[in-house]
């Protein structure tokens, strides 16, 4: 890898480093989605608690703990595997 290539690679990773800390980086557009209602959803689909933290992945007590708003469901922790 070439020197200008090289220093093109690190400015990138800088950036990453300065989005994911959340101050602006130039170029980069975010979009803020709302929380999804998971009780909603689940009641919608006519599936239990268990069913549904199966079938998406999580612990049924997380399910629980997002239905009942004491935490928060991160983004990262039901997209597809």
């Amino acid at each position: 890898m070439d020197r200008k290539h090289f220093d093109q690679l690190v400015k990138g990773v800088r950036e990453m480093k300065r989005h994911r800390a959340g101050k602006n980086v130039r170029g980069v557009r975010t979009t803020e989605l709302p929380a999804p209602d998971v009780r909603t959803i689940r009641e919608a689909a006519q599936i239990s608690q268990s069913q549904f933290a199966k079938l998406i992945g999580v612990n049924l007590r997380t399910l629980q703990n997002w239905e009942q708003h004491r935490t928060q469901r991160h983004a990262w922790c039901c997209s597809p595997r």
